[in-house]
């Protein structure tokens, strides 16, 4: 049986991808005159972005279910020693489900930053090329 915080990360992802689509169709459509590297970048930038939201609803996902499913008792004999907290409901996992958790968690700010960061310099270039056209 599928989990309901799986279910959610799934759907909540597909209506994001679906209107990072249609953001970039209306600007695609609004922006018809400008060169093929721009929207590459545009792309770029929406893809990361995207991806990085992604990822963090994945990594939320992670957490809830080891919220549920790991033991509230630590366990050295496995390894359950390092603890995580969900308002007041602690649990035990392993290093390696902790690290996954910052990894993911990581990741996704990375992924975040670097398309508003691209972005933003596509933006940038498309007023300086509008800005050229007026002159001209």
């Amino acid at each position: 049986m599928i989990d309901i915080d799986v279910l959610f990360t799934i759907l909540l992802s597909l209506v994001m991808v679906y209107g990072a689509v249609l953001h970039y169709r209306y600007w695609h459509r609004d922006n018809a005159g400008l060169p093929k590297i721009l929207n590459q970048r545009k792309i770029i930038a929406l893809t990361l972005s995207v991806g990085g939201v992604v990822l963090w609803f994945i990594c939320s996902a992670v957490y809830l279910y080891y919220d549920r499913t790991r033991s509230d008792i630590p366990d050295a004999q496995q390894g359950r020693l390092y603890s995580l907290m969900n308002h007041g409901h602690v649990v035990y996992v392993t290093l390696m489900e902790r690290n996954s958790l910052i990894l993911l968690a990581v990741a996704a700010g990375l992924l975040f930053l670097s398309g508003y960061i691209v972005d933003r310099n596509a933006r940038n270039s498309i007023a300086s090329a509008g800005e050229e056209n007026q002159t001209t």
